[in-house]
């Protein structure tokens, strides 16, 4: 479905919005990108050149090898050269079953990174503990000391919460 609007003044001023959504959900090797409260609509996505909202957005429920993980909504704004987003992360063992984490791509140093704002307790506790851990791997190699056991732990645990 697609709605088309053509503005030629008021509140949104100038310009043209379109919003709309896939009919079926968006399926990549086991990630599937729904509609938020329909799991067999597809994903919804909008764009606007109006004055009061330029940008574009996509929307929609994320489901992981069937077990539904929350929602995500990315969107552009030009006037800031921007993109934002929202994650609604779904999981028992966050406070309320649920914690929102906001996202933006950012640029530093001619580098973009994916920077995580907001996020829940328990998810900066786990990025503490993943830079202690590269810390002690750094002493460890600078001053040559064999900490064999130490190591070992830590590069199970580490590859338990990072991967290879």
């Amino acid at each position: 479905m697609l709605q088309v609007h053509i503005y030629s003044g008021g509140p949104k001023g100038k310009g043209i919005s379109i919003t709309g959504s896939k009919k079926t959900p968006v399926s990549v090797i086991g990630i599937d990108l729904h509609d938020k409260s329909d799991k067999k609509e597809g994903p919804s996505f909008g764009l606007s050149t109006c004055d009061s909202d330029k940008g574009a957005f996509i929307e929609g429920g994320v489901t992981l090898f069937g077990t539904e993980l929350g929602s995500i909504k990315i969107s552009y704004e030009p006037a800031k050269n921007r993109f934002v987003g929202s994650i609604d992360v779904k999981a028992k063992f966050l406070p309320d079953g649920h914690a929102l984490i906001a996202v933006e791509l950012v640029s530093e140093n001619g580098k973009r990174h994916l920077r995580f704002v907001n996020l829940p307790t328990i998810f900066d506790d786990i990025i503490k503990a993943i830079h202690i851990i590269d810390e002690i791997y750094k002493l460890s190699s600078q001053d040559g000391s064999s900490c064999g056991a130490i190591k070992l732990a830590f590069r199970s645990a580490y590859f338990f919460v990072c991967g290879p």
